[in-house]
């Protein structure tokens, strides 16, 4: 079954296959609102983000008034563009999972800390701030690079490994270096 609303708190997202499906949604959902609980869609605060490989323009009006059309929308954490990738939404939680890195250097690069707590510590700082979804989902080269990146970086600075050492990602598992 395909999910067609999606309701958070104060939030609603509204999920069509078309421009005229998603006016009929929004006058239904207004009527009811309207009727039942005496509410009202804030036309201003409403806006319409359309996913295509190329996106159009839609008009979309609720009591004469257009809808704004955003190019990137965040919602519940994540950012959704018009393309339907999370390149951003990867790339800002890479840039957290930087900032904790560098918060707990001093114990990730320490030589009195052994291997395995270095890997667990990793682990937990890098399943918080790039978070399982972001492991799983299907995800882009450009994207799965960025990701990739992050954990290179971050090997090579636990293991105090030179760029110039020519050292690759798949020699360090072969090594048992990276997890």
């Amino acid at each position: 079954m395909r999910i067609q609303i999606l309701r958070f708190a104060h939030d609603i997202t509204i999920i069509v296959q078309n421009e005229i499906n998603l006016k009929r949604a929004l006058e239904s959902l207004d009527d009811i609102l309207k009727s039942s609980y005496k509410m009202k869609i804030n036309g201003i605060k409403t806006e319409v983000l359309v996913c295509f490989k190329d996106p159009e323009n839609f008009i979309i009006t609720m009591d004469g008034d257009a809808l704004k059309q955003v190019t990137k929308f965040k919602y519940l954490g994540s950012i959704l563009t018009e393309e339907g990738k999370n390149k951003e939404y990867i790339i800002q939680q890479v840039r957290k999972a930087k900032v904790m890195f560098n918060n707990k250097k001093q114990l990730l690069c320490s030589n009195n800390v052994s291997l395995e707590i270095k890997k667990e510590t990793y682990k937990k700082l890098y399943l918080k701030y790039c978070s399982l979804w972001i492991r799983n989902m299907d995800r882009r080269k450009n994207e799965e690079r960025v990701v990739n990146a992050f954990e290179t970086w971050s090997w090579r600075r636990m293991l105090k490994i030179k760029w110039t050492d020519r050292i690759t990602k798949d020699e360090g598992r072969k090594k048992k270096v990276y997890f």
